[in-house]
């Protein structure tokens, strides 16, 4: 599981967002978009950003953005030396 650095009293709320690694999600520069949002939109601090392990969360599942409709499915995210095609960037609501 993840550790936290800062004790939970001074934290003003995270955000984990977790895309591949990949073209077209590098594309969306969601580092970029945290600190400049659209204008009426919140600004967001970068704490950290990591590798996504799927095994540090038990019981996750990948579902595609589209759904499950029953059909089989689709290896999405895939391993390499152990890591996954991921990364998680974690975000605190700035003041």
């Amino acid at each position: 599981m993840i550790e936290e650095d800062t004790p939970k009293a001074s934290r003003k709320g995270v955000v984990l967002i977790t895309l591949r690694d990949s073209p077209p999600y590098t594309l969306w520069n969601v580092p970029k978009l945290a600190k400049k949002p659209a204008s009426g939109h919140p600004r967001y601090i970068q704490i950290r950003s990591y590798a996504f392990h799927p095994a540090q969360y038990p019981g996750y599942v990948h579902r595609r953005t589209a759904g499950h409709r029953g059909e089989k499915e689709l290896l999405v995210l895939k391993e390499k030396e152990g890591v996954v095609d991921a990364r998680t960037w974690e975000f605190e609501l700035a003041s």
